[in-house]
């Protein structure tokens, strides 16, 4: 577009934002299908606001594309400037119909109905879609290369897991899944229920956030890993859903108390042999000094219920009707916070997933 008609065009923007019934100034935007529009909270946008409550998936992802920013936790997102009479094009479709895992693949399997006592240790095969990362690391005692298991992760389709970028380097080049407690294989139950031999998968390629900043807060702690080829699914292998719905886009998760998952890894290695799990409450982001930062999810905080049980890179979960055979999804990835075992008061930072769901449809492939 020439320089002139595009300083035009913002002109006419401002103008129609300094002159609306509210005479509040929202900053130009462009919106998904490139038109000009104002970027500012959905619930100000009448165009918008309609579809927070519709069924329609396309509806739903037009309502990412559309995504600007945050404001007190509120989405806000490029609200088109309509002429009189223009009705709003959401019929097209952003992403591979089926690149995501859909509900009916989210569940845990049959086996996580055996009642199993002794704190916070999972049942087999309850969270099926929890991933273990594998390093290369020079063992001074045989004195050979062998695989080191640190971060964790979530399996999102046959071919890509999702995780943090604070846990990618040259040295991670595979993946484990189906795993449950690190010093056994095959997996067993107190009943004598077995489950099958871990699998192990290498890596293609390392995905990361394009502005991830190696800071102590971590920001934008979020990456792909695709996998060499496709895993196929079972009853210990699966995927967990993404957070797909428009809802998702501004829920604030505070006051719920999502579960967090895993042996507990970290750069320094891991704190049980066991997979944990724990109910972690989600605070204001205030209480973990992060202000207003849409991209992050703030929770824990409380005696025993510490990112101990997570893994650096893995989930922070949400169950939606679980107990009728419902879905689980994945709404954070734990990032950074305490030293996972030293603060038992202090809560953890989570990457905010629905904050990044446009970039991760934007790098997942078939």
């Amino acid at each position: 577009m020439p320089l002139r008609a595009f300083i035009v065009a913002l002109a006419f923007v401002h103008s129609v934002s300094t002159t609306a019934g509210s005479y509040q100034s929202y900053p130009p935007c462009q919106t998904p299908h490139g038109k000009y529009g104002l970027c500012k909270p959905l619930q100000d946008c009448q165009s918008l606001k309609t579809l927070a409550d519709d069924p329609n998936p396309n509806k739903a992802r037009f309502l990412w594309h559309s995504q600007c920013g945050f404001q007190a936790q509120e989405v806000k997102v490029c609200c088109p400037v309509l002429s009189s009479g223009d009705i709003p094009d959401y019929s097209s479709t952003f992403v591979n119909p089926g690149l995501f895992a859909t509900p009916d693949q989210c569940t845990s399997t049959n086996y996580a109905s055996v009642i199993i006592f002794g704190g916070n240790k999972t049942k087999l095969g309850e969270f099926p879609w929890m991933v273990a990362l594998e390093y290369q690391k020079y063992d001074r005692k045989s004195q050979k290369t062998i695989l080191d298991v640190k971060c964790g992760g979530v399996l999102i389709s046959k071919r890509y897991v999702l995780t943090a970028a604070h846990c990618m380097n040259s040295k991670l080049v595979s993946v484990r899944l189906g795993e449950h407690n690190l010093k056994t294989n095959p997996d067993c139950d107190r009943y004598g229920m077995c489950a099958p031999k871990y699998i192990g998968v290498p890596i293609e390629k390392q995905i990361i956030f394009k502005t991830y900043q190696k800071s102590p807060e971590k920001y934008h702690d979020i990456a792909l890993l695709r996998l060499q080829h496709e895993v196929a699914y079972s009853d210990f292998v699966k995927p967990i859903c993404l957070p797909t719905t428009v809802s998702d886009l501004y829920y604030s998760f505070i006051g719920e108390e999502p579960v967090v998952a895993g042996w507990g890894f970290t750069e320094k290695g891991y704190y049980s042999d066991a997979q944990l799990k724990v109910e972690v409450p989600v605070q204001n982001l205030t209480v973990c000094s992060y202000g207003s930062d849409e991209g992050v999810l703030c929770a824990g905080g409380e005696s025993g219920k510490g990112s101990c049980f997570g893994d650096s890179g893995g989930p922070l979960m949400v169950s939606r009707g679980v107990e009728n055979g419902g879905s689980w999804y994945v709404v954070g990835i734990v990032s950074g916070g305490s030293d996972p075992c030293a603060l038992d008061y202090e809560p953890g930072t989570y990457t905010r997933v629905s904050k990044y769901m446009t970039w991760i449809e934007d790098n997942m492939k078939p």
